[in-house]
């Protein structure tokens, strides 16, 4: 199951062991989030506090994305 309404070309493609878009937006959206992760984590390691240099917008769409900040 992939989370999303299958067309009958789709359905037809998936027959045919091909992806469908939305399973490969669903990866990249996960590879985005990993990286976002990855740079507020190797921020802070910089002893950067998010609130002090007024980065808030960012650790809000951070958590937008599922990220822990």
């Amino acid at each position: 199951m992939t989370g999303c309404p299958l067309l009958d070309s789709e359905y037809a493609a998936r027959q045919n062991g091909k992806r469908l878009p939305c399973e490969r937006l669903a990866e990249e959206n996960a590879k985005l989030r990993e990286l976002v992760r990855d740079m507020a984590a190797e921020i802070r390691g910089l002893g950067v506090d998010f609130k002090r240099v007024g980065w808030c917008d960012y650790a809000d769409r951070m958590r937008e994305l599922g990220v822990e900040v």
